[in-house]
């Protein structure tokens, strides 16, 4: 009953980064923000909620660390452990990035969300399966642990994805700067403003940025695609931005993926 209140209190913030259209760079961008906080001195919470496990892999691996076979983002939403379990086992990722901690996912993960959707849509569960994140993060134990929360959100409407929605501050929206992406991006922002703004007021703002681009210089799909992914913020009613600065599509960072990251 005090959700809403308990979300406008968060001292944590909380951000998604989302698009239902694969291939745009999502992955990336999170292990790219964890980095930038945590070098900044933040205390960051990353969690992996597609089933997939590439960034899993990609910040493990990146830190030089076994990467084991525990998949913690099913612990996370199956309703069995607190604030205080949570904190205790996110992973920790090493000297690269002492300051952030990880959920992990893996390839069994999407059985088990679906498992798990079905058992509240039959009335099975007690509880509302949507906010088993919200839950948690807003838990005394994490609102101290931590000062962000980057989610990876898989590329359809999942249960990880609706728990991310219900349980964020805002959200990142990456895209290809190309037509067909930007048109992907006014689809996610309408559903999501018409379907979880109404579950979780508190998530206000909405940000666009492109990824993958060619040169420095756009090109001139790339323009067109930008205009068109501007005018895809017009189906979010609320604080939105589009980003200026871009992530350009460098081969380094395709070969660094998996081995190195901070």
């Amino acid at each position: 009953t005090d959700f809403h209140k308990r979300m406008v209190d968060s001292l944590l913030r909380i951000i998604t980064i989302a698009n239902l259209k694969g291939g745009v760079g999502k992955t990336t961008l999170v292990a790219g923000l964890a980095g930038y906080f945590s070098s900044q001195g933040k205390r960051v919470l990353v969690i992996d909620f597609d089933y997939q496990g590439s960034l899993t892999r990609m910040m493990v691996l990146g830190a030089r660390l076994p990467l084991g076979s525990s998949i913690l983002a099913d612990a996370v939403l199956g309703g069995e452990i607190n604030g205080k379990g949570l904190t205790q086992i996110a992973r920790e990722l090493g000297t690269r990035l002492p300051k952030t901690r990880l959920i992990t996912c893996g390839q069994t993960f999407d059985g088990f969300e679906f498992r798990l959707m079905l058992r509240w849509l039959l009335r099975e569960t007690e509880d509302d399966v949507r906010f088993r994140l919200a839950n948690l993060l807003l838990s005394p134990e994490v609102q101290k642990e931590f000062d962000v929360v980057l989610i990876d959100a898989p590329p359809r409407l999942s249960t990880g994805l609706i728990n991310a929605l219900c349980a964020s501050h805002a959200v990142l929206v990456p895209t290809v700067l190309d037509a067909l992406s930007a048109d992907a991006v006014g689809f996610f922002l309408q559903r999501a403003n018409a379907i979880f703004r109404p579950l979780n007021p508190t998530l206000e703002f909405a940000g666009v940025i492109g990824t993958l681009t060619e040169v420095s210089n756009l090109t001139n799909v790339e323009k067109m695609g930008l205009e068109q992914a501007k005018l895809a913020l017009a189906h979010w009613h609320g604080k939105s931005h589009m980003f200026d600065h871009r992530i350009r599509h460098f081969r380094a960072l395709s070969r660094a993926a998996g081995r190195d990251i901070g």
